[in-house]
Formats: C-alpha cells, sequence, structure tokens
C-alpha cells in the first residue's frame, strides 16, 4: 500500500500543456475543499452495441455473461420513427458512487448528447441503483447534477488547443464558493476538454468493448502474446471502473493529497503522458489501479473479477509520441 501512495503523489501527470493555478480562475484556501466529478456518458459510463453485428445477440451476451452490467433504453419520440437506442453500462458503477458519495463529492454527469436522453437514462440508472426514494433525496440535496449539450461551448480551433468543435467547460460544473481546480473531468477522449482545464481523468474507450464469447482454446505454439491476449480479452475495457475507483480511493487514503486542491492532487498522480492505449494495456500504474479498484468492489461482491487477462508488456511501458492525454 506504501508503494502506490508514494506512486499516488509522486507521477508525473497525464496533461501536455502546462497549466499554473493563475489560469484557472483565484484559488481559495477553505477549511473544507469542494470535491466535484464530472463523467462524461457515452464511451466512459456506458456504450452501445456494436452497429454492424446482430444487438440482440449482443445483448443476449451481456445478459448471460455479465449481468452486472445494467441495460437502459431510451426511444426518441422527437423524430418520426420513435428509434430505441441500448446503452450497456459499466459493472459496479453503484459502488463507484457510492464510495464517493461517502466521500463527500459531488458528481455531475456531463454528456453532450440530448438533454432528455441524459435525463432520462441517468435518472434510470440511478433509480436503479438507490430506489426512488434515495434518488430524489440526493436529487434535492444537490448531491448530482446532469449537464448536456446547451452546456458545451465551442472549442477553440487552434491547432495546439487539442479541442474537438465542442467541449466540456467545467465552468458550466462550478457553483458558488466552488472554482475550477475543485473540479475532475473524467473522460475517453481528450477533444472534448476544454486545454485550459487539463489534467483530466482518462479512461478506455468502452466503444472499444468487444461483446462476444471469449475464445477459451488455449495459445497456440506460433501464436503471438499480444494477438492471444487479444483474443482472450475482449472484455477489458470493463476494467475502467476498477481503475477510476482505485484512483479517487487512493486519493481519499493519502492525507497529503488530500489538502491540494481536486485536480491539483490529480496532477501528482498520473504517470507521464504517452499513447493512451498502450499506457493503459501496460503501464503498471494502471494495475495497481486495477488491484486496488478490484480489492473495494469485492467487499461489497466477493465474487468480482479482473475482465481478461494482464498485457503481456506490463511493466514495459515508456511514454512514446503519439495521441496525448
Amino acid at each position: 500500500m506504501n508503494s502506490i501512495v508514494y506512486i499516488f503523489c509522486c507521477l508525473f501527470s497525464f496533461n501536455i500543456i502546462h497549466v499554473t493555478p493563475a489560469s484557472l480562475g483565484p484559488v481559495t484556501s477553505p477549511i473544507k475543499r469542494s470535491r466535484v466529478v464530472a463523467f462524461d456518458i457515452d464511451d466512459t459510463l456506458c456504450t452501445r452495441p456494436d452497429y454492424f453485428r446482430d444487438e440482440l445477440e449482443q445483448l443476449n451476451i451481456v445478459r448471460k455473461n455479465h449481468p452486472e452490467c445494467p441495460i437502459i433504453c431510451f426511444t426518441d419520440t422527437s423524430c418520426v420513427l420513435n428509434t430505441t437506442y441500448t446503452y450497456v453500462f459499466l459493472p459496479y458503477l453503484h459502488i463507484l458512487f457510492d464510495y464517493l458519495l461517502k466521500e463527500d463529492v459531488r458528481i455531475v454527469f456531463f454528456s453532450a448528447a440530448d438533454k432528455r436522453r441524459n435525463l432520462q437514462v441517468i435518472a434510470e440508472l440511478l433509480t436503479s441503483f438507490w430506489g426512488t426514494v434515495k434518488f430524489e433525496t440526493l436529487k434535492a440535496k444537490g448531491q448530482f447534477d446532469i449537464l448536456s449539450l446547451e452546456n458545451m461551448r465551442e472549442g477553440n480551433k487552434s491547432f495546439r488547443s487539442g479541442e474537438g468543435n465542442y467541449v466540456k467547460d467545467l465552468k458550466a460544473v462550478i457553483r458558488d464558493g466552488e472554482t475550477l481546480l475543485d473540479v475532475i473531468l473524467v473522460e475517453d477522449d481528450a477533444s472534448f476538454v476544454a486545454y485550459d482545464q487539463k489534467p483530466f481523468l482518462r479512461v478506455y474507450n468502452l466503444a472499444f468493448w468487444e461483446i462476444r464469447e471469449v475464445n477459451h482454446t488455449e495459445m497456440a505454439k506460433d501464436e503471438d502474446p499480444v494477438s492471444f491476449w487479444r483474443r482472450k480479452s475482449p472484455h477489458f475495457p470493463l476494467n475502467n471502473v476498477y481503475y477510476m475507483l482505485g484512483v479517487f480511493k487512493t486519493y481519499f487514503e493519502n492525507e497529503r493529497c488530500k489538502k491540494l486542491p481536486f485536480r491539483e492532487a490529480l496532477n501528482e498522480t498520473l504517470p507521464e503522458k504517452g499513447y493512451f492505449y498502450d499506457f493503459f494495456h501496460e503501464h503498471s500504474f494502471v494495475y495497481d489501479m486495477f488491484d486496488l479498484g478490484l480489492s473495494e468492489v469485492q467487499k461489497r461482491v466477493p465474487n468480482a473479477t479482473f475482465y481478461g487477462l494482464r498485457h503481456p508488456h506490463v511493466g514495459s511501458y515508456k511514454s512514446k509520441s503519439g495521441r496525448y492525454f
């Protein structure tokens, strides 16, 4: 545990652009700091079945092999066809959210999608976790918010900013008495992050979850270890939930980091920048967070397990040029 705490407080951050506290707005030193986690929704907390494969078959695989993953449907009645969209969520999100609430973190769900969809889908998800009474109580206390397309702003068009057409402006998240340093954005796509509001906690894009049966055949004599790993680990992105829980748990268990503004502590937590998917597959820090998050989940769900195999190159990661985060 001591080694994890050391990593948490000493490693270099993800972000490329150096951000000074002055550029993030005025910093106050209250006795009790606000802490806010803003979760992206699509491809961070949930994904949709692969469009090019049979949706029902994929959903049956989820129901059979991963009943811990909530499935929620939304019918868009604003269009003539009344199209229904199905979303499959990460497992054990209720444990992650409960942990954050226990630590007095305000939770925000922030998606560029339509407001009606966000309100319905998130409300249904949270009600399935907590029941109607607790959901309404937390809602009345302002313990969570749901932000949508109208809360986005146009991105900075300069190449150096790295922003897309629209970004999640965290100024829409903060309340009176809070600063931008009190908010951590959890996002799978760096182009949705305002260049002057980094670092953020980047997670694996759930669109890479291959919803299929696992091939249980043993490794062939001439099979490449990475190819074998891919074949045996189609559900690897589901470990996102352990990663997030591990990072937040480490923060709250370290008194030194708790004295820092929330995002400043993250800046000291995350390892060196690099090509993200290599990092997520190979960096030992990520697997430390997986283990820590999984151990927390197992307190309530003893049979919870790691999804897939550990990558054959774990521990060999070196910062590489490419798509930075």
